[in-house]
């Protein structure tokens, strides 16, 4: 049981962390992206 809350606590803070992502790179203009990647 523990195992599986770790992998959905692990999968839930991977999600999140790319909304974050997502939404830092909307922000930037498109060279710092280009620059980013």
């Amino acid at each position: 049981m523990p195992h599986l809350i770790d992998n959905f606590y692990k999968s839930s803070v991977d999600t999140s962390m790319r909304v974050v992502f997502y939404k830092m790179t909307k922000q930037t203009t498109s060279q710092e992206q280009a620059r980013a990647f």
